[in-house]
């Protein structure tokens, strides 16, 4: 019993290292549009998609202050995790039953400039 309870305490702890390395990842050229309180809004430049991104990681946020309108235009080099969160059960009236759903979470975790190769 005793290795039981050490076990659980142990797979508890290192659980979350293990879901952080199980995150994807992705990589886009995308232009910023500009922030609100929503979050951050791109345009990939290969789809044309407008893509929403809730969060950014502190050091990103040092680097480039998405909240200023100083890097509106600037196209970048994107980085990002999708995760999801899990939201709150609604009743579908139809059945009687609790319907849970995820909603995605995109957070930008590294951003560089594209420089134009043109000018050099």
């Amino acid at each position: 019993m005793k290795y039981l309870i050490l076990f659980s305490l142990v797979f508890s702890q290192a659980w979350p290292l293990v879901d952080n390395e199980l995150q994807d990842t992705a990589l886009i050229n995308a232009r910023y549009n500009g922030g609100s309180e929503e979050g951050y809004y791109f345009t990939n430049l290969e789809t044309g998609d407008i893509v929403k991104f809730i969060k950014a990681e502190a050091g990103v946020m040092q680097e480039f202050d998405l909240n200023s309108k100083e890097w509106v235009g600037e196209e970048f080099e994107l980085e990002y995790t999708l995760d999801y969160t899990d939201m709150p059960a609604m009743q579908n009236m139809a059945d009687r039953e609790d319907v849970r759903y995820q909603k995605e979470v995109l957070t930008i975790i590294r951003l560089e400039t594209l420089d134009s190769e043109d000018e050099d």
